[in-house]
């Protein structure tokens, strides 16, 4: 205000010289002359002040508070995650400079949002991955994130196991025979996004398997976006999404690809996490669990027993006169026993049981949803395989025995799954001293032989028999 109303007084100032020289007449330099020039002057700067205020400064104070919106709205995106609306944006109201500046201003607010949002969204990614290393949870919150960013309906995602990739986990998906569990030759544009490791996006994908169930039938996405996801230089695994859009729009891009550079890595090193995970429940010698995690396994089997009211039974098996067989025939001839008894015992097992070595010559094997008539049929096949089956080693044929105790719940009143162990323990200790080579269940208030040990198994077949070759 104070220049518009200076600018006005200079001019009211000048102007009766100016009017002397160009008019030619003394009046222009009277006392009142002046005076109404100067007024004149400071009622034109009046004026401009006033026709400012109303035209550009309330404009500028338009923008001013949207600014402050802005700054405030991305701190709210940043402490909730919703993204900037279009109270953020300015009403253009002409077409010129003040009309060109709200335009900037807007390109500018949207540019914000989307590099806010797209922070967001990669920061979320990486508390998802660093939550934990455990493969399932790692592939599942790439998996997730891509379809929460994209708004996909749909997705998979397969990861490598050395020798091609294998479905890890679906979402939305038609489930059926025609889902490919892994993928070959015939997906055509997967093997393109797999070998150039680059997000690849095509309507024409020719993935007839990739459908969608609604009640009103089976839909296609008019799209398919495969995101690589990359470790030192190759593919560890891939995602296939299913859009309902025929494009990306720039934020999706940007995740995408932020998925496939960072989710590589992590499902890298979940991968290998798993391996030795896989490789520290494994006995060398058996390639059975170990104790521990055979009892880990145990507990939570115990868990979902008592949870859902179904028996549960463990079998403990023990090499009879192992020590003697050993002292006999030297360590390297125990070993492949307990290697061929191993195998005996993984083969033996259904889908669900847990065959484990607990310890020395000792075995376990943790049979869910098995009763205890059931755990006896299993325990006396078993025994029968093992009793009939050669160990060949340096030059000889040798036969082992092995003797049994059961113990199932409910049908013993246990609170912890350790009891269970202790019953079965108590029961292989009774079938010991009842000869050997034969099966004992525990029940209250003493074990029970599942047959009565003869004459031959008391005085021969307890032993280690050896034919030399």
């Amino acid at each position: 205000m104070v220049s518009m109303l200076a600018f006005g007084l200079a001019v009211g100032l000048v102007f009766p010289p100016f009017a002397r020289l160009v008019l030619g007449t003394e009046e222009a330099l009277s006392p009142l002359f002046f005076t109404l020039c100067v007024m004149a002057g400071l009622m034109v700067g009046g004026a401009n002040y006033g026709l400012f205020s109303l035209v550009v400064s309330r404009n500028l104070r338009r923008v001013a508070a949207k600014m402050a919106r802005v700054v405030e709205q991305v701190g709210e995106t940043k402490a909730s995650g919703a993204a900037c609306t279009e109270d953020c944006l300015i009403q253009m109201t002409s077409n010129d400079a003040i009309g060109h500046m709200e335009l900037a201003f807007n390109e500018l607010t949207l540019a914000i949002a989307h590099r806010v949002g797209v922070d967001i969204a990669v920061t979320g990614l990486a508390e998802t991955l660093s939550q934990s290393a455990e493969l399932d949870h790692v592939a599942e919150g790439l998996l997730d994130a891509s379809l929460s960013c994209c708004k996909a309906p749909a997705g998979v995602i397969y990861i490598s196991d050395g020798f091609g990739f294998k479905l890890k986990a679906h979402r939305g998906v038609d489930s059926g025979e025609q889902l490919p569990m892994t993928l070959g030759a015939a997906q055509g544009l997967a093997e393109r996004a797999i070998q150039n490791g680059k997000v690849e996006l095509a309507t024409d994908h020719g993935m007839t398997w990739f459908s969608l169930s609604t009640p009103f039938g089976t839909l296609r996405p008019k799209n398919v976006a495969l995101v690589p996801l990359r470790a030192e230089g190759r593919t560890v695994g891939l995602i296939v999404l299913a859009l309902d859009a025929e494009d990306l729009d720039s934020r999706s891009s940007e995740f995408l690809s932020a998925v496939s550079s960072m989710g590589g890595p992590s499902l890298q090193n979940s991968m290998l996490h798993a391996k030795l995970t896989e490789l520290a429940a494994i006995d060398e010698l058996t390639g059975l669990l170990n104790r521990r995690f055979g009892m880990r396994r145990l507990g939570e089997e115990y868990s979902r027993s008592i949870r859902h009211g179904v028996p549960l039974s463990v079998l403990m098996m023990d090499v009879d006169h192992f020590k003697r067989f050993n002292d006999t025939h030297g360590h390297d001839a125990g070993d492949e026993v307990l290697r061929v008894v191993g195998n005996l015992l993984d083969d033996a097992v259904r889908a669900g049981d847990i065959a484990c070595r607990y310890g020395g010559e000792e075995f376990i094997i943790v049979a869910p949803g098995t009763g205890a008539a059931d755990a006896g049929v299993m325990a006396e096949r078993v025994r029968r395989k093992i009793e009939t089956t050669t160990v060949k080693h340096a030059g000889q044929t040798m036969k082992v025995t092995m003797s049994i105790g059961i113990a199932t719940w409910p049908m013993l009143a246990c609170s912890a799954p350790e009891e269970l162990v202790t019953a079965a323990d108590a029961a292989l200790y009774y079938a010991k001293e009842a000869g050997r080579n034969i099966v004992a269940i525990q029940k209250d208030p003493k074990p029970m032989l599942l047959r009565e040990s003869s004459d031959n198994n008391r005085d021969t077949a307890v032993q280690p028999a050896v034919v030399n070759g």
